[in-house]
């Protein structure tokens, strides 16, 4: 999971995005302003990718995720 709160990505901002193993997603919970409560959630690449392990965030912003699929693994970029 990575707590997203950057401009590069205008709709992940404010976002808690979890990578989904099983569910074979990324997964957007998107916050309210106080950050205590989730208002809203999203599901991209279902399927897309196979088994997602991890996502993670560069300095400037950009979201990247890694894959579990045995011999195929990637890394993809998310694009905005």
């Amino acid at each position: 999971m990575a707590y997203y709160n950057n401009d590069y990505i205008p709709q992940f901002k404010n976002s808690l995005l979890l990578a989904v193993l099983k569910g074979t997603k990324l997964m957007q919970l998107k916050l309210d302003d106080t950050q205590t409560k989730i208002t809203a959630t999203k599901d991209f690449y279902v399927n897309t990718y196979g088994r997602i392990r991890t996502v993670c965030q560069s300095p400037e912003g950009k979201v990247y995720i890694c894959t579990s699929n045995g011999s195929d693994d990637k890394i993809v970029e998310i694009a905005k």
